[in-house]
């Protein structure tokens, strides 16, 4: 299980940079090496040498320490990614070596933050070039996210995973900040205020509900609910507003920024996935994605199906990173128009 979701993950961060590499001008196609201590995590990993990287994207390497499902699920998902990117007209713009297994961008810096293992967390710039190297010791394993401070052009650090210990929040000198209680399902930040600093949005697993903190971790307003495993927020009723969105026994829960329920979309499936994005068409408010199993699918502020695909592999952490992926082009789309 822990080696899936691994190669999941390790899928997010190379479909992330494909997207980022995507967005800007056509460059040279260049491959980083790791600082030492990568390199050496990578040689007690593999514990083979190094090879070339032939073409811009590698086969799946079939070693003994990937069972044979593992193998396949492995070269399903990097053949879907040269299809998606050869359709896109995407190509490699570099590559890191590494075990990574979680990827975040700093939106006003275009810093790029990766964790690898041991805790340790890279820094690097939009060339992929590591700039410098954090130590998180309790943070193998986790999924990173920025969070906007009040300062303008600072941002904080936010760790977790499903049912970790704590939520952590780091400065980026790598220094904790502030910890939250544990039985997380899913964490987003965003200004919900306009103040310009990110309030964080957990979602809970049992009973707990939904909690949203101010950026120094502390309660802002909470509201009821039972396994919420995802939460989001946009204005995606177009009140000129931002809401949050939940997703619990199948629906997805729409609250006021105050905490105040707003209403309740019904996909039709059982949504355990919920995404919301800046995207508004002529007269339909924002796109909402949900998703649940092979299936994704954008909903409006009304309820009402945009559309919907089936993915052609069945893994949890695949229609996470899909449903990002086509989050992202849809808020590009917006801020572009």
């Amino acid at each position: 299980m822990n080696v899936q979701r691994r190669v999941g993950r390790g899928a997010v961060l190379f479909v992330g940079l494909l997207l980022l590499a995507g967005s800007g001008q056509p460059r040279e196609e260049k491959e980083q090496p790791s600082t030492d201590s990568f390199r050496a995590e990578d040689r007690r990993e593999d514990n083979r040498k190094a090879e070339p990287r032939p073409g811009p994207l590698p086969p799946v390497k079939r070693d003994a320490v990937l069972p044979p499902m593992l193998r396949d699920y492995a070269e399903e998902r990097l053949n879907v990614a040269k299809n998606v990117t050869k359709q896109d007209g995407l190509e490699r713009v570099w590559a890191i070596r590494g075990g990574w297994h979680g990827v975040a961008s700093d939106r006003n810096s275009g810093l790029i933050y990766v964790l690898g293992p041991k805790g340790k967390c890279a820094e690097l710039n939009a060339l992929g070039n590591i700039l410098r190297e954090l130590e998180l010791p309790e943070c193998e394993g986790l999924t990173p996210c920025l969070a906007q401070l009040p300062d303008e052009g600072t941002a904080q650090l936010l760790t977790f995973s499903i049912w970790v210990p704590h939520l952590q929040a780091y400065d980026l000198s790598g220094d904790l900040r502030w910890s939250y209680r544990n039985g997380i399902d899913d964490v987003w930040p965003f200004d919900l205020n306009g103040d310009g600093a990110d309030e964080v949005v957990i979602g809970f697993n049992g009973s707990v509900g939904l909690h949203v903190l101010d950026s120094e971790g502390k309660l802002v307003w909470q509201a009821d609910g039972a396994n919420l495993g995802s939460v989001s927020a946009s204005d995606v009723l177009g009140a000129g507003v931002p809401q949050v969105l939940t997703t619990s026994h199948g629906k997805v829960h729409i609250f006021g920024k105050d905490g105040k329920k707003i209403k309740v979309l019904d996909p039709g499936f059982h949504a355990s996935l919920v995404r919301a994005t800046n995207y508004h068409g002529d007269d339909i408010p924002g796109a909402v994605l949900v998703g649940w199993g092979r299936t994704l699918a954008s909903l409006n502020g009304k309820g009402m199906k945009n559309w919907s695909i089936e993915l052609p592999f069945h893994e949890p952490t695949a229609i996470r990173e899909m449903s990002d992926a086509v989050r992202l082009r849809l808020d590009a789309h917006t801020n572009s128009a």
